[in-house]
């Protein structure tokens, strides 16, 4: 399966052969800010089925409460957020629903840092929800 995406302006496009290695959404405070307050909604992805097929995404990094370096990539024009990177992980990249051409075939399999939500956020029982990451042994 091909998956095709990019930013609302038109500036970045990407292409993902294959399917990802889970979905779902982030609460923390960081995906928070980039969100706008919502959590982050996002398949993960291995790093060698993405390729940037037009444009060149700005990154904003921060550490991480971990101490890993966490990168964000954005349109430089739009500012639509696109995908993230962590040094700790780098085989994986995990890639912004909302930047996909059509997200209607992911469903959410896990939220990972339930403990930051805000009180207003809601989240289903039936999925599985961790306080902080999601453990690596979740995506074999």
């Amino acid at each position: 399966m091909t998956h095709t995406g990019g930013c609302q302006c038109g500036a970045i496009r990407f292409t993902i052969e294959g399917d990802s290695l889970a979905s779902g959404a982030c609460y923390c405070p960081d995906c928070q800010k980039a969100c706008g307050g919502a959590p982050a909604y996002a398949a993960v992805f291995t790093a060698d089925q993405f390729k940037i097929a037009q444009g060149e995404p700005r990154m904003h990094y921060v550490t991480s409460e971990t101490g890993n370096k966490v990168g964000r990539a954005f349109c430089p024009d739009c500012g639509t957020p696109l995908y993230g990177t962590n040094d700790s992980r780098p085989d994986y990249m995990p890639v912004m629903l909302g930047a996909l051409d059509d997200p209607s075939g992911f469903t959410m399999m896990a939220y990972s840092w339930a403990s930051t939500a805000q009180p207003w956020h809601d989240m289903k029982d039936s999925i599985p929800t961790f306080d902080k990451n999601i453990p690596p042994e979740a995506f074999t």
